[in-house]
């Protein structure tokens, strides 16, 4: 009759144990499950108002999953003010080629201008459609000046 106790202990004990893993580990593979590196080579970009610009971006794939189109990984941009704010969040797709877990690519996002000359931010970003924004999941959107002016 004594073993009963210390079976309920231990199977309290083993119980709670494994709800601290499995949060832990669940924080842990959330996080990386949107970990990317992005870089440009341009320090600002200059184009006519309306123009479409292709910007190449190199990636560091920190996640442990693969991150493509294929999977509905997909480059965007956010365009702000001067100011950094929001003007336009939601933006047009750009494709990503498979990328392997803790591998690097280079694909190319296309930034449509707006009609007005001036001077914007673009902020570079992936969205997993239909789930999340990667920037708002932790991972550092990389920012580039626009600048819009006629005759360029």
């Amino acid at each position: 009759m004594k073993r009963k106790p210390i079976t309920i202990i231990i199977l309290i004990i083993t119980i709670f144990l494994c709800n601290i893993y499995y949060n832990i580990t669940s924080a842990y593979y959330t996080a990386n499950n949107y970990s990317v590196t992005l870089w440009v080579d341009e320090a600002f970009l200059l184009c006519s108002p309306g123009e479409t610009v292709f910007v190449d971006v190199r990636l560091e794939n920190k996640c442990r999953r693969i991150i493509s189109s294929d999977n509905g990984i997909f480059l965007s941009y956010h365009l702000l003010d001067v100011n950094g704010g929001g003007l336009e969040f939601d933006n047009q797709r750009s494709v990503i080629h498979p990328i392997n877990p803790f591998g690097t690519g280079k694909d190319a996002v296309g930034v449509a201008a707006p009609l007005e000359e001036g001077e914007y931010i673009v902020e570079i970003d992936l969205v997993e459609e239909n789930v999340a924004w990667f920037s708002l999941k932790g991972n550092d959107a990389l920012r580039i000046s626009l600048f819009v002016k006629s005759g360029i």
